[in-house]
């Protein structure tokens, strides 16, 4: 069983903006995990959900 890295990277990036602490380096694994995360398939999802937010709050 392989876990891959964007996997890895969103759970870092989860426990470190957790654990409250505002470094560059909690920066820097949750822009990579974004970069990661916008390779996979669930990057359409994402941006239609993301989109959709966005129109709603715009309409308040």
């Amino acid at each position: 069983m392989t876990i891959s890295a964007a996997v890895v990277f969103v759970l870092a990036a989860f426990l470190l903006v957790r654990s409250g602490r505002s470094t560059i380096s909690t920066a820097l694994v949750c822009v990579v995990a974004g970069f990661l995360l916008a390779s996979t398939n669930i990057a359409p999802t994402i941006h239609s959900l993301l989109t959709s937010i966005a129109t709603s709050a715009s309409h308040v």
